[in-house]
C-alpha cells in the first residue's frame, strides 16, 4: 500500500501553483512548496498552517496542508482538515484523494474507497484511483463489503471548523 499512498500523495500535493493566492501568500506557499519538494514536512506544516491562517477560505492551502499532516504520517489529524477544503471546494479531487490515503492509513478502509470514488468522478482519467479501490477491495470481506455498500462519506460536522 505504500507505494499507492506515495503515489496519490504526490497527486495532491502537485496541483496548482502558489500564483493561485493573494500577492502577499505567493511567496509563503512557494517557500512551503519548496519544504514540501525537499521532504520537510514539519516546515512545510508550519507554512502552510500560516497560509491557511492569511486565506482561511482557501481549498487549495488547506489540502496542501492536510497533504503536509499526512506526509507526516498524522493521518487523523488531516482528516478534518481534508474534509474542510472539500467543504470550500467540492471538485478538491486531491482533497479526496489525501483524505482517502488517511483513511486508508487509519484502517477505515471503506470510507477511503467512498473517497477514492469522489475523487473518480472528478478525475476519470485518474487509472491510479481505479488500482487503489481494486486494492482495497481485494482486502475487504464479504461482510465489510455488504456494510458499506452504498459507500458513502461521514458528513463534517459544520460548526466544528478545524483550526489550523
Amino acid at each position: 500500500m505504500n507505494r499507492y499512498s506515495t503515489l496519490l500523495a504526490i497527486l495532491l500535493l502537485c496541483g496548482s501553483p502558489a500564483g493561485a493566492f493573494a500577492a502577499d501568500n505567493q511567496d509563503l506557499m512557494a517557500e512551503a512548496e519548496k519544504a514540501s519538494t525537499s521532504g520537510d514536512w514539519e516546515k512545510a506544516t508550519t507554512l502552510y498552517r500560516q497560509a491557511v491562517e492569511k486565506e482561511p477560505a482557501s481549498s487549495l492551502a488547506l489540502s496542501r496542508l492536510a497533504g503536509s499532516l499526512m506526509a507526516s504520517q498524522k493521518y487523523s489529524e488531516s482528516i478534518p482538515i481534508f474534509q474542510q477544503a472539500i467543504g470550500k471546494d467540492p471538485k478538491n479531487a486531491g482533497a479526496f484523494i489525501g483524505m482517502g490515503i488517511s483513511y486508508l492509513h487509519t484502517g477505515r478502509y471503506t470510507t477511503a474507497r467512498a473517497a477514492f470514488e469522489e475523487a473518480k468522478k472528478l478525475q476519470p482519467d485518474k487509472k491510479e484511483l481505479d488500482e487503489v479501490m481494486t486494492w482495497i477491495d481485494n482486502r475487504l470481506t464479504a461482510e465489510e463489503k455488504a456494510e458499506a455498500l452504498p459507500h458513502s462519506l461521514p458528513k463534517p460536522e459544520p460548526q466544528k471548523e478545524v483550526k489550523p
